[in-house]
């Protein structure tokens, strides 16, 4: 069996498909499926998904935060609009001006944080992380604002930590779509069942190896 044939040396790796005709030979490799993320607020009345891979999820300790979460910190992740879509539930967002140039958006019916939004950002919004399925395919990234955190919660851990704001992390970019590509090419080796006309050495069935 050639190398790179069937799947198990490279993840996203599948299997070629022979036509076994005498005038076609066709191979494919299968594309790999997008990664996609699901979440919802409480009540499920929003739906939403993220495609493509998750920046670091930033934990914020800034007063407004921790009265608009409830809690200690809120962690964040800055998505792409273009990765962002909502499923369900888009007409229940309702958003608050927090400060100058920003805005949180949160369900109307549940009150869920959901994100939030700076003019001086446009196309990015900050995710509530949350708020997402498991398994959450994204790690830890840094503390912000830790100059103003709740005194009850220590903050302990390795991750860096900035007193203020936080340097600016963009979101990966959008994933491009699957497209199928050809295979590399593989000479079949072994009882021949069928040849294409003009092909020299072009067989079918047995096992597969690399063809030159």
């Amino acid at each position: 069996m050639a190398r790179g044939c069937w799947p198990g040396e490279h993840v996203g790796f599948c299997p070629q498909f022979v036509i076994p005709s005498p005038s076609l030979e066709l191979r494919w490799t299968m594309p790999t499926m997008p990664i996609e993320h699901h979440g919802s607020c409480l009540c499920q009345g929003i739906r939403f998904s993220i495609t493509g891979p998750l920046a670091p999820i930033q934990v914020c300790h800034c007063s407004q935060c921790r009265q608009a979460q409830g809690g200690p910190f809120a962690t964040n992740i800055p998505v792409d609009v273009a990765q962002l879509r909502f499923h369900a539930g888009e007409a229940l967002l309702n958003f608050y001006a927090s400060s100058p140039g920003k805005e949180r958006a949160f369900c109307r019916v549940c009150g869920s944080p959901v994100f939030s939004r700076r003019a001086s950002l446009p196309g990015v919004v900050r995710i509530r992380a949350g708020l997402l399925q498991e398994p959450v395919a994204a790690r830890l990234g840094f503390h912000a604002h830790v100059a103003s955190q709740a005194r009850w919660w220590p903050v302990n851990d390795a991750l860096p930590q900035y007193p203020e704001g936080a340097p600016a992390v963009p979101p990966p970019p959008p994933q491009p779509e699957p497209v199928c590509r050809p295979a590399p090419r593989c000479r079949p080796t072994g009882r021949a069942t069928a040849r294409e006309p003009g092909a020299s050495g072009a067989r079918y069935g047995g096992g597969l190896t690399r063809g030159t």
